[in-house]
């Protein structure tokens, strides 16, 4: 029932859909039609068509499992199996209706069109788009996550670090949402913030680049023997690890 519901809520459609902001009653809803189909179907003495549809509500999820469990996204695209198929079921067991009449069928679909037009400009601008994903599920961290990025392609670091900020805030954060609020800050010029979000965090197992970050906000922050003390982690045989701006930075300092 997931892909019945993300047509209607939140109103418009957004980009993002969380798995885990889907609601309680969706997922009722969903064990119903799982339950209730086949008894339905049954009952009604459907056709292959009603059969084939809930074959399909069935099996839609699996598509959506490898990128909900590498994750916790899935996009839209994983819904509309689905969503055929709850229509296929649906159709095999409604009664018959007449065609609508040419007035009926644009009454019924002037209002859609109409609100389609007047908010589809939002979807001409990332960092729009996910402002209102963010209206619409603020608790998402995928929200958040996404319009950090498109804050951050901007040219908008400071504004990139306050929504990975939220992100990382919220569960189920994108993996990298840390490494990412850490680098927004830097470019940002919040060199303070960023050293203190850097100690705030992991000191075991971190990558290269969440090593380097850390060192060149310290650097910046005035903290040159932290600074050296973080890239002497990243020292290799015959050069540096970590983003190619490493070794610059490791003169600048006198190593």
């Amino acid at each position: 029932m997931w892909t019945v519901g993300s047509l209607v809520f939140p109103w418009p459609l957004t980009p993002v859909r969380d798995l885990h902001a889907v609601p309680l009653t969706g997922l009722l809803a969903g064990l119903l039609v799982l339950l209730g189909g086949p008894l339905l179907l049954r009952w009604r003495k459907a056709p292959a068509l009603g059969w084939a549809g809930f074959a399909l509500v069935v099996a839609a999820p699996l598509l959506a499992l490898p990128p909900t469990l590498h994750g916790y996204l899935a996009a839209e695209r994983y819904a509309y199996p689905g969503l055929v198929g709850f229509a296929a079921l649906v159709a095999a067991l409604a009664p018959a209706l007449p065609a609508p009449s040419r007035p009926m069928a644009m009454a019924l679909l002037g209002p859609a069109l109409l609100l389609h037009l007047l908010l589809a400009g939002r979807w001409a601008d990332d960092r729009q788009l996910f402002s209102d994903a963010v209206d619409a599920l603020p608790e998402s961290a995928y929200a958040w996550h996404f319009l950090g990025q498109a804050e951050a392609l901007a040219g908008d670091p400071a504004a990139a670090a306050v929504a990975f900020g939220e992100a990382c805030a919220r569960p189920h954060a994108h993996p990298l949402d840390r490494r990412l609020r850490l680098q927004a800050l830097v470019l940002s010029g919040q060199a303070t913030e960023a050293v203190a979000w850097a100690e705030a965090g992991p000191q075991e197992g971190l990558a290269a680049e969440d090593i380097a970050w850390w060192a060149r906000a310290a650097r910046d922050a005035g903290q040159p023997d932290d600074a050296r003390r973080l890239l002497s982690m990243l020292r290799e045989e015959g050069g540096w690890a970590g983003p190619d701006w490493v070794p610059a930075l490791a003169r600048d300092l006198g190593i």
